[in-house]
């Protein structure tokens, strides 16, 4: 099955189950066949490549949702610009003796966008929602599946039924109290809310 760059655009930014399915699709099939090349022009592992695939699909995400992806080129070629730069980002990650390789040719990189442009903004991002994610660990699983629903665009009806409980008024309710605990948390760690 394929789906149109007009589809996924549309699924993502009407959030809910549309968004869940299309994320899946990116995940499993859109662009899965592009690693391969990656890895082997990178020397990646194939962990590396996976994580960097799973990275640029939240990116690509979070671009469609932020609007940054105005449709200048065909999302394959937007996907790829960011899995080709999540690649070098693990690359760079490693520690210098144990890539197997000294350096990358300088072309390897003069055609994609600098990655280390934006690099403390970065890194605050990857930080903040390191801390994020243990914090939401902390106020339990049906807590976090309502914030997490709610952040990705499920209406409250289907977080109902995707959470067990009875109705929408009943979510906006848990939910109310679930920010309210995530909240506290955070205040008591010392982050500023």
């Amino acid at each position: 099955m394929r789906i149109t760059d007009e589809e996924i655009i549309q699924a993502i930014l009407t959030g809910g189950a549309k968004r869940e399915r299309v994320i899946n699709y990116l995940y499993d099939k859109a662009f899965i066949d592009m690693t391969h090349k990656i890895q082997t022009k990178l020397h990646l592992t194939e962990d590396e490549v996976r994580d960097a695939y799973s990275d640029a699909t939240v990116k690509l995400v979070e671009q469609i949702i932020k609007g940054n992806f105005r449709g200048e080129s065909k999302i394959s070629t937007y996907f790829y610009r960011i899995l080709y730069n999540k690649s070098v980002d693990k690359l760079r990650a490693r520690p210098s003796h144990a890539t197997g390789i000294k350096t990358l040719p300088v072309e390897d990189f003069t055609h994609q966008p600098d990655p280390a442009k934006n690099i403390l903004d970065m890194l605050e991002v990857d930080e903040s929602r390191r801390s994020i994610r243990g914090f939401l660990q902390q106020i339990g699983a049906t807590c976090q599946q309502i914030l997490l629903d709610f952040y990705n665009g499920f209406s409250m009806e289907e977080i109902a039924g995707r959470t067990g409980l009875k109705n929408a008024e009943s979510v906006t309710s848990q939910k109310y109290k679930c920010f309210k605990k995530l909240k506290e948390i955070m205040e008591e760690a010392g982050v500023n809310t």
